[in-house]
């Protein structure tokens, strides 16, 4: 009888450099954080591979063995920022020379990102012919990361770059100019370094394979680039039902006291970036919600990002005012869940977006969703989701009022909740596609 030797696992490393050392569960880190423990759960995922979470760092990839969650630049960060912002307002033209001399002097470098590094005197990753090394991670954040890819290639590796977004390039108001420009050079160098590219939603991908087509990144054949819908943390029902029983007990003090406090409220799910999350529009339809005696609160979830200082100070006026306004810039797990719970419905007026998770997310609980009329939010909603025009504040409030009136009735007007994927599915489908493809 043959001796039957089994076909080898292909490894498949997933970058998390950035995300392993942030504190923060939103937009990328929390995407990258949810397929990082639906890698080590490995419960429905495709066998034949194993799956292990790396760094890189300095031009080489390490497993990963140790966790570091602070950045020195998080002062300078924020300074820039600021300063950015007034720049842009009130003298634009400078702004852009400052940007370009900044460019220059390579400052995203010296103001770099919490990120996670090798233990000491830890040796590099030996690739092996077959192995996978995928990008999902903030990657223009870390510095080295081409020259690792390129070793990984050389050693018969291939490589798959996750692709969120390209707004840094399609809406380069949205951040700073500087951060587009690094942004920038590295998705020109994934197109030269990578075989596959995955991306989030249909409408991302169109933007990014229009976007390397206008800028000739790479000269035919472009690699293939697959669509792989986000999980939900909700969909997984044994999630759901272990975090039901913690989250009225674990809720924080101010969520449970809000919610006690008003006669229903909107949610708010997403970091605070202006212009793009849209804020300004949501705090101005609830004003005139207010302003004609609505009683309807607003909760509002998501850390302080790119430009937030003038909504963040908004905010705790009309909270000073009196108004039924709650932000929770720390929000755990069970705050989210209680507000899903407790909301009569979810607001994401976002001016563009590469998914919009909190979409799922809200869908995935049954709970009424009211989102701006884009085209990625109608992919990712269909009629699930009810629709405003951009910019329109009146027509929001009217949609609000309504909510006031009829409570949250999901069944009556979103029926059955669809079954939507799992994070754990969706690792299954990025190594199916791997597979399909590689």
């Amino acid at each position: 009888m043959p001796n039957h030797v089994p076909n080898p696992e292909r490894r498949i490393l997933i970058d998390w450099t950035s995300s392993s050392a942030t504190s923060s569960v939103t937009g990328i880190q929390r995407v990258v954080l949810r397929l990082i423990a639906a890698a080590q759960s490995r419960e429905r995922v495709e066998p034949q591979y194993s799956f292990l979470p790396v760094i890189l760092s300095e031009g080489d990839i390490y497993e990963y063995r140790q966790r570091s969650i602070s950045s020195r630049a998080s002062l300078p960060r924020k300074l820039l920022g600021q300063f950015d912002a007034l720049m842009t307002r009130r003298l634009p033209r400078v702004r852009s020379a400052l940007a370009q001399a900044a460019l220059r002097a390579n400052v995203l470098s010296v103001l770099s990102a919490p990120r996670s590094k090798p233990v000491r005197g830890a040796p590099p990753y030996k690739p092996k012919a077959g192995d996978v090394l995928v990008l999902a991670d903030a990657t223009w954040l870390i510095p080295g990361w081409e020259r690792a890819v390129e070793k990984f290639r050389k050693s018969g590796g291939k490589v798959v770059a996750l692709v969120y977004d390209v707004l840094p390039l399609t809406h380069p108001t949205f951040c700073s100019p500087v951060f587009s420009a690094a942004f920038e050079n590295c998705i020109a160098a994934m197109t030269r370094q990578s075989d596959l590219f995955l991306s989030i939603s249909a409408t991302s991908a169109l933007e990014f394979t229009a976007l390397a087509t206008k800028k000739a990144w790479r000269p035919d054949p472009f690699p293939p680039v697959k669509v792989i819908p986000l999980g939900s943390d909700f969909a997984d029902q044994r999630h759901v039902a272990a975090l039901e029983r913690i989250a009225m007990e674990k809720q924080s003090q101010d969520l449970r006291s809000f919610a006690t406090s008003v006669d229903g409220f909107c949610l708010m799910v997403g970091s605070i970036e202006s212009p793009r999350k849209n804020h300004v529009l949501v705090l101005e339809a609830m004003q005139r919600h207010w302003s004609k005696n609505g009683t309807m609160g607003l909760l509002i979830i998501g850390r302080p990002g790119w430009q937030s200082a003038e909504v963040i100070a908004q905010v705790r006026k009309l909270r000073k005012s009196g108004r039924p306004l709650l932000h929770l810039a720390n929000a755990t797990d069970c705050d989210l869940k209680a507000a899903y719970s407790k909301a009569a419905c979810l607001l994401f007026p976002s001016l563009a977006e590469g998914f919009g998770l909190p979409i799922v997310e809200a869908i995935s609980l049954g709970l009424p969703v009211l989102a701006s009329d884009i085209p990625v939010h109608r992919e990712v909603g269909g009629s699930l989701v009810e629709y405003f025009p951009l910019g329109d504040a009146e027509i929001l409030s009217q949609m609000i009022a309504r909510y006031a009136a009829q409570g949250r009735e999901k069944a009556s007007i979103f029926g059955t909740s669809p079954r939507l994927p799992t994070w754990a599915e969706c690792l299954e489908s990025i190594a199916e596609t791997i597979k399909l493809n590689l």
